[in-house]
């Protein structure tokens, strides 16, 4: 059994007085006679040989305690070899210390800048810190980053040749954002050693990251035709034409690559992508499944078959694609997402709310430990379960989640950059809306008006969107001149804000004063992008005022300018519908609008109603069970399944679900006249004594 294998760099190596040393230590007795004699006739140098090398038996028989005193030892005797302090610092490093190895590591190279042993393992241990402080998802300290970038340009200085070195120092430029420093190490590692893969990828990669593609891309097309086989190369290439977004190139070039090695699944996997991009969703769901088969737990895979399902709006299919890539890949972020929002577009609101919520909790940070990217994320997944959370009536937690989104990255707001600071303003303005909203939609105005005199007192912090939402909320609470005039006012500066003409109307709307709302929306006609959208909201008013020929009309005139205007295909469908009147054309425009938005909650309310109207109830049912699933607090389609219950009669049904249709409801004339049907239906109950 080997004990004891000493550096071939050491200057302090075991010769003939091992034999003494084993002698010293099984007879401690006489070490301090013997040392006494020592220090009588040695040279200091030989005495710190000495103490040292009974530090590594020490060491080697498991007594690191005693070993650590003879090494610091040795040093008093020798305090400036350079070589002593790397030995030290080893032997930190094999006992886990890490402080006293980096301390013993870097005094070494102070002692001898030429010491490319210490400078090697002191690079290796910086390098370790700051990858652990990435993997943990945080921003790596200035101080740590400064000094592996030091230390691997000392080791690029003694070792001109070592490849790794280079590459180590360019990935930490490129990660402090400057590409232009990293891409200069790279040419001059190329100058060194010309064919290294690792560096013209590398290299590659940050003329991508500059949008310098043509300059990638005939890096990798020169470096192919010296290696026409590397996946790494080949991969590199695909990626930057898809960069470039000639997808077809990108394909042709994984597909070179293609074989029966290691390689080719993520090659494939990469095909597959190519091609989605390309629209060739058969071709790229062939090539996923080719994975699959090969590699059934490749996560990647079931994201990429889930996502082609999504397209065809094959929901459940993609469900479990989607389930099985979150479990292969449990902390990837696209996974995770799309499974949560399919949940909550598919109305499983409690599935979505622990899919969002684990998402929030694992990616979750001190307020000033996330990047851009991460704070994007986030602020995401918290506008998620606040809505969700509305939906599903638990206010109070929707209250916190929009609160929590309000101060989310505040705190690095002093040092942040512009990009960054725009975000944060605009996530405040998003998040106070989102407050108001829910406010008004569970019936507490006055707390509405009071988020709404934070905004004013706040007026050079807040959108002028935000400030026309709580013009709006004035009116509603009692004062829609008040209101009105603060729209008015804001108009006065940019006759062209439609936001703002939208609340104009929607006081207007609410007051039943339709002639004035159309007036104003004349008034903004040259503003709007579209020619339907102005149409879709003159259809919308004349539908209001029942001027159903009209609107018919104006509605038409916006499924011309676009046939799959969804919103218009639909509003004209339930107009009809609910007038029972065409309703076989009105039910071919409502299964229009469903083909384009199948999980949208009103769509599938107006088809469900159009089939009541039609008399065919179980059709009808269904559908607007469906539509139930997917918007839980919808007045309209409690009152459409009381009326369908009602028609059933199942009256206590019915009952219910107009009863939740009167507290859903926000519209009085609404409420009045779904609480007469309500009257009249226990009158009925009470008379016939009937309990269903």
């Amino acid at each position: 059994m080997k004990y004891y294998s000493p550096s071939r760099n050491s200057c302090y190596k075991l010769t003939g007085t091992l034999f003494l040393l084993l002698f010293l230590e099984l007879h401690p007795p006489l070490l301090g006679q013997v040392d006494a004699k020592m220090v009588g006739v040695e040279k200091k140098g030989s005495m710190a040989y000495f103490h040292f090398s009974r530090g590594r038996l020490m060491e080697a028989s498991g007594h690191f305690l005693q070993a650590e005193r003879l090494y610091r030892e040795a040093l008093n005797y020798d305090p400036n070899s350079s070589n002593l302090l790397t030995e030290l610092a080893e032997a930190y490093l094999r006992n886990n210390r890490v402080n006293e190895a980096v301390q013993a590591f870097e005094k070494s190279v102070q002692v001898n800048k030429g010491n490319l042993r210490a400078y090697k393992k002191l690079g290796a241990i910086y390098l370790s810190i700051f990858e652990q402080e990435r993997n943990r998802q945080r921003i790596p300290k200035e101080d740590t980053l400064k000094k592996t970038i030091r230390t691997f340009e000392s080791i690029i200085r003694l070792a001109p040749k070592d490849s790794n070195a280079y590459l180590v120092v360019a990935r930490l430029y490129r990660y402090l954002g400057k590409p232009s420093k990293a891409i200069e190490i790279l040419k001059n590692s190329l100058q060194i050693i010309p064919f290294s893969e690792e560096t013209l990828t590398l290299l590659g990669r940050l003329y991508m990251d500059q949008n310098q593609i043509a300059e990638a891309i005939q890096l990798f097309e020169n470096a192919l035709k010296i290696n026409s086989n590397s996946p790494m190369l080949l991969l590199q290439t695909g990626l930057a034409y898809q960069q470039l977004g000639d997808h077809q190139k990108a394909a042709e070039i994984f597909r070179r690559g293609l074989d029966d090695g290691p390689n080719s699944q993520f090659l494939r996997k990469n095909l597959a992508a190519a091609l989605m991009d390309q629209g060739q969703i058969d071709e790229a769901e062939t090539e996923y499944l080719k994975v699959v088969k090969k590699d059934p737990k490749d996560g990647e895979a079931f994201l990429g078959l889930g996502t082609i399902s999504l397209k065809r709006q094959l929901y459940e299919q993609a469900l479990q694609h989607l389930k099985k890539a979150n479990a292969y890949l449990p902390n990837n972020v696209e996974a995770s997402y799309k499974l949560a929002k399919l949940h909550e577009d598919l109305g499983h609101l409690e599935e979505a709310q622990n899919g969002f919520e684990q998402l929030l909790r694992i990616h979750h940070k001190s307020n000033e430990d996330y990047t851009f990217p991460q704070l994007r994320n986030q602020s995401i997944f918290l506008t998620h379960l606040g809505l969700i959370a509305k939906e599903l009536g638990n206010f109070d937690k929707a209250t916190n989640y929009f609160e929590e989104l309000k101060t989310l990255g505040t705190k690095n707001d002093n040092g942040a950059d512009q990009a960054w600071k725009e975000f944060v303003k605009e996530k405040v303005n998003r998040s106070t809306a989102l407050l108001i909203d829910l406010y008004r939609d569970s019936k507490q105005i006055s707390k509405a008006l009071s988020v709404c005199g934070d905004v004013n007192k706040n007026r050079m912090d807040m959108s002028k969107g935000l400030r026309a939402l709580c013009a709006d909320v004035i009116a509603e609470s009692g004062n829609p001149s008040g209101g009105l005039k603060q729209l008015q006012n804001m108009l006065e500066g940019n006759k062209g804000d439609l936001e703002v003409y939208h609340y104009i109307f929607q006081i207007y709307q609410r007051q039943k004063k339709y002639k004035k709302a159309e007036e104003k929306l004349y008034e903004a006609r040259e503003y709007f992008s579209k020619k339907e959208s102005f149409y879709f909201m003159l259809g919308a008013l004349q539908e209001r005022q029942k001027k159903y020929k009209k609107a018919a009309r104006t509605f038409k005139k916006v499924i011309n300018f676009n046939s799959k205007h969804a919103s218009a295909l639909n509003y004209l469908g339930y107009m009809w519908a609910d007038r029972g009147v065409r309703l076989n054309e009105s039910l071919g425009l409502i299964k229009r609008a469903v083909a384009i938005e199948p999980n949208n909650g009103a769509f599938l309310d107006s088809l469900g109603w159009v089939y009541f109207k039609m008399g065919k109830i179980e059709q009808a049912e269904a559908y607007l069970v469906q539509a139930l699933g997917r918007v839980r607090r919808d007045p309209t389609i409690y009152e459409h399944l009381g009326d369908l219950y009602y028609q059933k009669g199942a009256y206590l049904k019915a009952h219910t679900a107009w009863k939740r249709s009167i507290s859903y409801g926000q519209d009085e004339e609404e409420i009045q006249k779904v609480a007469k049907k309500v009257e009249e239906l226990e009158t009925k109950l009470a008379l016939s004594g009937t309990d269903k």
